[in-house]
C-alpha cells in the first residue's frame, strides 16, 4: 500500500504539467488571452511556473511490488 501512496503523490506532483502539455496552447490562448493585461499577467506567470519547473525531477523512480495473498 505504501508504495501505492508514494505513486499517487507522484503523480499529483506532475499533474498540472502533463495537463498544460495536453492542451492545444493555440486555441487556449485565443480564448483567453484577449487584452494586454492579460498578457502581462500570464507572462509574470509564466516566469513563476518556469522557476517552479526547475524544481521538479528529471526522473521519478516508481517501484511495485508485486504480493500473492493466497488464502487457500
Amino acid at each position: 500500500m505504501c508504495h501505492f501512496i508514494n505513486h499517487v503523490h507522484n503523480c499529483h506532483v506532475i499533474q498540472d504539467w502533463v495537463v498544460l502539455g495536453a492542451l492545444d496552447l493555440d486555441e487556449f490562448v485565443d480564448q483567453h488571452l484577449q487584452e494586454l493585461v492579460d498578457w502581462e499577467r500570464n507572462f509574470k506567470a509564466l516566469k513563476a511556473r518556469g522557476r517552479d519547473a526547475e524544481k521538479l525531477p528529471n526522473e521519478i523512480k516508481v517501484h511495485f511490488e508485486k504480493e500473492n495473498r493466497n488464502i487457500y
